[in-house]
């Protein structure tokens, strides 16, 4: 069975990877070995809380091969100035002025991951969190290019398994580029995937961010239909692409929507043993106190989820009260949290962003928190209260969410292993 857990540390102008070739660990006490690492990253004011600028990354690592997308958006600035980055090698952790701050190697170790420094520039105050996994039959990460036609489909054998769960980072970049060109655009897309009793259940989150404006664009989009949707500022679709089928050897995506040029798509396939994942869409609704989710099938024993305001699914959101925020959670164990947030304000004069860190010890400990676009303000906030027999209850402290909905896109590892179909679609609940 799936065991999980989290390690954290911070990366400072000091401390851990002071220099190229300094080492830093990250790990969790009597954990052992992880077979598979997914890796956060976000900036964070110096003592916690809001920062001045949008520093985010997220990487899957499988203890050989990693995949790993880093973003940022300057504040403060009269044109929009943001960036990304892909490595196939290293964690990165890319900054303002579109450059990479800090990059490092990872090894696992017993108990949790080493990391080697091998590119240092003054990068900002920022905090990585590594959810270690352990317990699956068989774990892989590598990449796959999208079909550049649309209709068509590819064929992905390279895990040489059947995965039972999906994970992808989508970008317009290609991977094995090794963090050696800059794209000048922000766009997050974030999918996951699992093989359920009812067949497929996907899902992505799609954030865009567009460079070198007066007038800064904003877009996100969440989705129930594909595993990748890489939108623009106008709302044009640049790449849909769904999962087709898991195969014997591992899985089929197929290119349904095609209005820019590439789509590279880093991925970790998990096999399960004993236990099994959902994926699912949650609409957080109005109102504070607990609130149980349920309809899932078995024990929720970790939570992982891509959150963003969005008045409904498979929609394009570009209106300027909350067009720019984004979060992404974890909940494991006896329902702990860590979250990052993120958040630029559309059609502002001069650019306005932030990104915040929750969990100790800086910051306070959130599973849900997302920000105003349009002035910054505090407008969502949740921890993990359980985890239940059926799913899982989220404590809402606050909630201004008066004229949209936040949704989060979740992949749950759930207790039991039930019968698994190959067709379907993602769920939608609703908290009211």
């Amino acid at each position: 069975m799936a065991t999980t857990t989290i390690s954290t540390n911070a990366i400072s102008a000091s401390t851990p990877l002071s220099s190229v070739g300094a080492t830093g660990d990250w790990t969790s006490a009597g954990f052992g070995t992880p077979e598979a690492v997914i890796m956060i990253e976000g900036g964070t004011a110096s003592g916690g809380g809001l920062s001045a600028n949008l520093l985010e990354g997220l990487a899957l690592y499988d203890g050989t091969r990693i995949r790993c997308i880093s973003s940022a958006a300057q504040d403060a600035q009269a044109t929009s100035v943001t960036s990304m980055r892909t490595s196939s090698t290293r964690f990165l952790n890319q900054k303002v002025g579109q450059v990479v701050g800090l990059s490092a190697t990872p090894a696992l170790i017993t108990d949790g991951v080493r990391f080697t420094c091998t590119t240092r520039s003054s990068p900002q105050v920022n905090r990585w969190f590594l959810l270690l996994m352990k317990g699956f039959s068989r774990t892989y990460v590598s990449s796959v290019q999208a079909s550049t036609t649309v209709g068509g489909t590819v064929s992905i054998i390279e895990p040489r398994f059947r995965p039972d769960a999906l994970i992808f980072l989508n970008s317009p970049i290609e991977f094995d580029i090794d963090d050696g060109t800059n794209y000048d655009e922000q766009l997050i897309s974030r999918g996951f995937a699992s093989r359920e009793t009812s067949g497929i259940s996907q899902g992505c989150t799609s954030y865009y961010d567009e460079d070198n404006l007066a007038d800064t664009r904003v877009t996100q989009k969440i989705s129930d239909v594909y595993i990748c949707e890489q939108i623009t500022a106008t709302s044009t679709e640049l790449y849909d692409v769904q999962l087709v089928s898991f195969d014997p050897y591992g899985f089929t995506i197929k290119t349904v929507a095609k209005g820019g040029t590439n789509c590279f798509m880093g991925y970790m396939a998990l096999k399960f043993d004993g236990d099994h994942p959902e994926t699912k869409i949650t609409a957080y609704t109005t109102g504070t106190g607990n609130k149980a989710i349920s309809g899932y099938g078995g024990t929720v024993t970790t939570l992982i989820q891509s959150q963003t305001v969005c008045p409904a699914i498979n929609t394009n959101y570009t209106a300027a009260e909350n067009a720019g925020s984004l979060g992404f959670g974890i909940g494991w164990g006896a329902a702990v949290e860590a979250q990052i947030a993120i958040v630029s304000t559309p059609n502002a004069a001069a650019t306005n962003t932030g990104c915040v860190w929750n969990a100790p010890p800086l910051g306070t400990q959130l599973f849900l928190n997302l920000y105003q676009s349009s002035d910054l303000s505090t407008y969502f906030q949740g921890t993990l209260a359980s985890f239940d027999s059926t799913g899982f209850t989220v404590n809402i402290s606050l909630n201004d969410n008066t004229s949209t909905s936040m949704q989060s896109l979740s992949m749950a590892f759930c207790s039991g292993a039930p019968p698994l179909g190959s067709t379907g679609n993602t769920n939608v609940l609703w908290m009211d």
